[in-house]
């Protein structure tokens, strides 16, 4: 069985090969973006390579925490349900 063309549907050629499309990287017709000899292909800069700026970082409020070791009765739990999840000490 021949293969057919996935986006012309014709049994003559295969999609990378197909004179009808379009490239999305150079606009013209006959070959897929993975076809395209203009692709312009940089360096991915490394991660290591990165520079940041200490002063530029966000860093959290540190919130008091609300020590939670005493919590020991139904109401003693009901008493923080106002309470963030973050600012509770278990």
């Amino acid at each position: 069985m021949k293969k057919l063309c996935k986006y012309c549907k014709s049994s003559e050629h295969t999609i990378d090969f197909c004179p009808e499309i379009l490239c999305k990287i150079c606009n013209k017709r006959g070959h897929p973006h993975w076809k395209c000899k203009s692709k312009i292909t940089d360096k991915k800069i490394e991660i290591n390579n990165i520079k940041i700026d200490e002063k530029n970082i966000m860093k959290p409020i540190q919130e008091k925490k609300y020590d939670c070791s005493n919590l020991k009765t139904i109401d003693d739990f009901m008493n923080i349900i106002n309470i963030p999840w973050g600012e509770l000490n278990f």
